[in-house]
């Protein structure tokens, strides 16, 4: 029998030229074609997890109170929020510049008929790829008003709070407030820049189960964290897989649309625990409010977080759900 390429593969000239036009055209694909290196992460300048959501709307309520949370996640580079953005505080650097960093945050509002209203906000710097928190920033906007600036460093984290001295001051804003002192939380060897595990923030677990959720991650993470002062030892473990209703707002690119669908979820839970040894700052573990019994419900197809559940100290059971989300586009 006649095979049409015998000859062809007996030709080292001929074979030598077809093995370097599939090289030429394999490059032109890693470099021409968009996407093409990174296909989900966006293209080939960027080497780690964006899950598409830019915002999401969390809801929730109690008798005779509300809860509601906004987060946020984008690109640190070039971005400073306010009120850092005319405060011009050299303890922290804002704007980053690294095209490497994330910026997450969170507002939280609470509102009862029994109590003050509570409102804060809440911004952490940190890098994807291992979830290590660099600055962060917590405001308290609410009642006796403060602004808490936190910088991680070799061996320790220190803050710098800053608060109004007097009445005149609050109404003029966190700008013109004078009171300041810092103070310095030590850490172990084991949690220092140096040590064996990079320190994050609570805020940035709601990225890593996005991560975790859209790889349909099955396996437990760990993380180390600084809490409000103090190191936790916090385990991201997958429960179970379910389909679950959700109904909310979408935003693309400007456009609305209501969503109602049953989506396959991934159950998170939040375990956590303090070091036993060294001089660690006692206090509970907390995320958005949530002390213990957390988990994170994570819609695989989208990689977003649509439902957070928990036990909050005062009130119980709280069970926030997805009320709105903005998306980037694809």
């Amino acid at each position: 029998m006649n095979y049409p390429f015998r000859n062809f593969f007996k030709n080292p000239r001929k074979l030598g030229v077809f093995f370097l036009s599939c090289a030429l055209f394999s490059l032109f694909l890693l470099t021409a074609w968009p996407g093409a290196a990174f296909s989900k992460k966006g293209g080939p300048e960027r080497s780690y997890f964006m899950p598409r959501w830019s915002e999401i709307i969390l809801e929730g309520s109690r008798p005779l109170t509300r809860f509601l949370v906004r987060v946020r996640l984008s690109k640190a580079q070039g971005i400073c929020p306010y009120p850092l953005s005319e405060m011009k505080i050299p303890f922290l650097t804002c704007p980053i510049e690294s095209p490497d960093v994330l910026l997450i945050s969170a507002e939280t509002v609470t509102m009862s008929l029994l109590l003050p209203q509570e409102k804060y906000e809440h911004f952490v710097w940190f890098r994807p790829d291992t979830g290590e928190a660099l600055q962060r920033l917590r405001w308290k906007k609410s009642g006796k008003e403060w602004l808490k600036l936190y910088r991680w460093e070799e061996d320790a984290v220190k803050r710098l709070s800053i608060r109004p001295k007097n009445e005149k001051e609050k109404e003029e804003g966190p700008s013109n407030w004078s009171k300041r002192y810092i103070s310095l939380y030590p850490l172990s060897q084991s949690t220092s820049s140096e040590g064996e595990a990079a320190l994050s923030e609570p805020l940035v677990l709601l990225y890593l189960a996005s991560r975790a959720g859209m790889s349909r991650a099955t396996s437990p993470e760990k993380v180390v964290l600084f809490g409000k002062k103090g190191i936790h030892e916090v385990v991201l473990r997958f429960k179970k897989r379910k389909r679950m209703k959700i109904n909310y707002i979408e935003r693309v690119d400007g456009q609305e649309k209501t969503k109602r669908e049953k989506a396959q979820v991934f159950v998170y839970t939040i375990s956590s625990r303090q070091p036993e040894t060294g001089h660690i700052h006692r206090e509970r573990f907390s995320l958005l409010g949530l002390q213990q019994d957390i988990e994170i419900y994570v819609d695989v197809k989208r990689g977003m977080v649509v439902r957070i559940e928990g036990e909050n100290d005062l009130v119980g059971k709280v069970d926030l759900r997805l009320v709105s989300a903005t998306l980037r586009k694809d």
